[in-house]
């Protein structure tokens, strides 16, 4: 398949074949940095290794779409339907996925940091699994310091605090210490 790639001014700057796994979208062309692919059908395509970042791809249709190791940095994905598609290795750093679509697609070690999701979408549920599988590889257990900033950077839901008539604090192990003034 050949599409081309249109400027926001509506005029063709390039073409791509969507089944070449090393398509570089601007290549050596002076262009602007806006990519206009949105609403094209990109069904079943072969996007592996692909460079659409800051492509504006609103509206398009990635049904079932092959997009391991793709570049969708500062891509526009806002009403696209991803539905089974392959995001293994995909950059969708500071992309913007509202209202996307994307149940039951695969994502493993996508990176999400500064995506904009609706919340409670099924991306937003996706990436947060996707940082919690990452704290668990590199050891970082909830209730740390890097926990509870990972929290708060990506605003995770943070359990409810229990307010229990029996707090007790915690006991010392060991003998008790005394404390001394001296005059």
């Amino acid at each position: 398949m050949i599409f081309p790639i249109r400027s926001i001014w509506g005029a063709t700057i390039h073409q791509v074949e969507v089944c070449d796994r090393k398509m570089q979208i601007l290549g050596s062309i002076k262009a602007p940095h806006w990519i206009d692919l949105h609403g094209l059908d990109f069904t079943n395509a072969n996007l592996r290794g692909a460079d659409l970042s800051n492509a504006n791809l609103e509206g398009a249709i990635l049904l079932g779409a092959d997009l391991t190791e793709a570049c969708l940095r500062n891509a526009n994905l806002r009403n696209v339907d991803a539905r089974y598609c392959n995001f293994t290795k995909c950059d969708l750093r500071e992309a913007k996925l509202e209202n996307i679509d994307v149940y039951p697609s695969q994502f493993f070690k996508t990176h999400f940091w500064g995506a904009q999701m609706t919340p409670g979408s099924d991306i937003s549920e996706c990436s947060r699994i996707a940082q919690q599988e990452n704290c668990k590889r590199m050891g970082i257990r909830p209730g740390s310091v890097a926990y509870t900033m990972l929290e708060r950077i990506n605003n995770w839901p943070r359990p409810a605090p229990s307010i229990s008539p029996d707090i007790r604090p915690r006991e010392r192990r060991g003998r008790p210490r005394r404390f001394v003034e001296s005059l």
